[in-house]
């Protein structure tokens, strides 16, 4: 096998990868190929596409796209082996054939590979640091390929141990650091005493600047288990917690209900910390504001004038929004899968008031901020569009967006969450003699991943286009009434009705009316589902059944308020009977 010379411009363009991680290597797909391509020039193309999709991380080989572990065998065959053997004596790109290199190895379980690709990464690693082309975060997935190497070969060992404190002479942001300890993470290579040498003045990386409030968050999660191992004081590390926590307090108002939880937090790790007096004074703070605090970050009076109406709409979803998105995805997740209350409701000169006053649930808060529903007199499903389009998606969305951004939100926290419930758990059922198992997480997977791959692509890059979602939107809609359906047979109910002497399954406007619905969902969460899938509302499942969709019509409301009433519908888990 030759390389073709109608793929010259292919090979060509490969070899300008300037990086372990080509971040341009959607330049394949852009080449104009000036001849007719055979079948074997085809497979060859295929191939290198395929070497292309996986991409380095924290030293391992990982897919682009979603896939279980990769297992190598199976990925490439024996004829795409033998062609990526020959590449490597053709190549003259160092981040192309480490790459090449480490896939054989995978695949033929070679360490001579696994040894040729240790030189040449540690090789570059070098290089490129010494000549400062290149940015702390590649060299580091540089020798963390160096690490992976070296934890399943023994291969140049000492040399890698002690190049790690040399390397750690590179870090000039906390960005850097925090990076850095991805090295020392679960490094059973590293021993507790070097361990303790390369972190022993770990206080000098840290800064405490607004900008790094997040990032420190991250970096103290990793360091407090390296610390223990480490056998450093602990107490000192909670007590930099306290005062990173201190950053974000001081850029917050007094009756803020984000300063109200980062008051808790620092008084939590005071205590850890041992400063006992510092924590109980604290708490006296927290309790002194408690009662004045506004749970939406609100503090104005109402303004007749509608763009201050606007102003003050947009002020509670960014609060709210970006209040969640510095949680862990379980909270934001679990937030939006069991959470209503306080959603609508601010504060004003005369008391608590709704939002959209006369339509819709008012919260009415006790002097201990304790909360008290009044029921408006107009039914919920007179407006219930409205609430959601101006008010409750937006937050939903804003807070998916800046989530997404701040990396504490992915297909697969997404994913784990719904593995955690009873859409999570595989049911029995028959399909003649067969018996089946599966769950309808199983099922919605494809569309989530689309989804969140899609979403998170063009937000980092900042491409974001809404009518990008066809495939989730379709996905994910028609199997809602079929999760529905499950869920009341589960439940012990039966989806099946008699019309004219014959037995035929009931409609998803009468699943949404059945007994089994109305006592297990809340009243605001039926008229949900109402809205999304219903000709009640928006009609999104007859719609998408019977191709009625145009280009437009698939945006990011639709898979927002989809993603929804998935979350809304999977928050219970089936317990077993003792």
């Amino acid at each position: 096998m030759m390389e073709k010379a109608n793929l010259k411009e292919l090979y060509q363009k490969l070899e300008l990868t300037k990086d372990i991680n080509a971040k341009d290597t959607d330049y394949v797909l852009e080449i104009k190929f000036g001849e007719i391509l055979n079948d074997e020039e085809i497979e060859l193309i295929k191939i290198e596409r395929k070497i292309l999709s996986l991409m380095f991380n924290k030293g391992k080989l990982i897919s682009r796209f979603f896939t279980p572990e990769i297992v190598f065998d199976e990925l490439f065959s024996d004829y795409e082996t033998d062609y990526i053997k020959e590449r490597i004596e053709n190549t003259q790109n160092t981040y192309i054939t480490i790459r090449y290199l480490i896939i054989l190895w995978n695949k033929t379980k070679n360490q001579e590979y696994s040894k040729i690709a240790f030189d040449k990464t540690f090789n570059i690693l070098k290089k490129e640091i010494k000549s400062k082309n290149i940015t702390f975060g590649d060299a580091n997935e540089l020798f963390l390929i160096c690490r992976k190497i070296v934890e399943k070969t023994k291969y140049r060992k000492e040399e890698y141990l002690n190049y790690l404190q040399n390397f750690k002479n590179n870090i000039s942001t906390p960005y850097d650091f925090y990076s850095y300890l991805e090295q020392l993470v679960d490094n059973k290579l590293i021993s507790s005493i070097l361990l303790k040498t390369l972190l022993s003045d770990y206080r000098d990386y840290i800064k405490f600047e607004i900008q790094y409030y997040f990032p420190n968050q991250y970096g103290f999660e990793i360091l407090i288990p390296l610390i223990q191992k480490a056998k450093l004081p602990i107490k000192e590390l909670y007590s930099l917690m306290a005062e990173n926590e201190n950053v974000l307090i001081n850029h917050r108002k007094e009756n803020d209900f984000v300063k109200l939880n980062l008051l808790r937090k620092k008084a939590d790790y005071e205590k850890l910390a041992g400063k006992t007096v510092d924590s109980e004074q604290t708490l006296e703070e927290l309790t002194k504001i408690k009662f004045d605090v506004n749970l939406n970050k609100v503090d104005f009076s109402m303004s007749s004038e509608t763009n201050k109406g606007l102003e003050i709409l947009w002020e509670i979803i960014d609060s709210k929004s970006s209040f969640l998105s510095t949680l862990s995805a379980e909270y934001i997740i679990g937030y939006f899968a069991t959470q209503f209350d306080n959603l609508h409701t601010v504060t004003t000169e005369k008391g608590n008031k709704s939002l959209f006053d006369g339509h819709f649930t008012t919260i009415l808060m006790d002097i201990n901020n304790n909360a008290n529903e009044k029921k408006s007199r107009n039914s919920l499903s007179e407006n219930i569009s409205t609430y959601y389009s101006l008010f409750f998606m937006p937050i939903f969305e804003q807070t998916l967006y800046k989530s997404i951004l701040n990396g504490h939100l992915n297909y697969q926290n997404f994913s784990n969450f719904l593995k955690g419930t009873w859409i999570g758990q595989p049911t029995k059922f028959y399909k003649g003699d067969i018996e089946i198992e599966e769950s309808w997480l199983t099922l919605l997977q494809p569309g989530l991943y689309n989804f969140f791959s899609l979403f998170e692509y063009q937000t980092i890059h900042n491409k974001l286009k809404t009518d990008s979602f066809i495939l989730s939107i379709d996905s994910l809609t028609l199997k809602f009434e079929g999760i529905l359906r499950d869920f009341i047979r589960l439940c012990g109910g039966t989806t099946i009705k008699i019309k004219n002497g014959i037995s035929e399954e009931i409609l998803l406007e009468e699943m949404l009316e059945h007994k089994v619905i109305k006592e297990t969902y809340e009243e605001a969460e039926i008229e949900l589902f109402k809205l999304v899938f219903t000709r009640q509302g928006l009609n999104i499942r007859n719609d998408i059944a019977h191709g009625f969709y145009k280009l437009s019509d698939y945006n990011l409301k639709k898979i927002s308020l989809i993603l929804l009433c998935i979350l809304r519908i999977s928050r219970f888990e089936f317990g077993v009977e003792q």
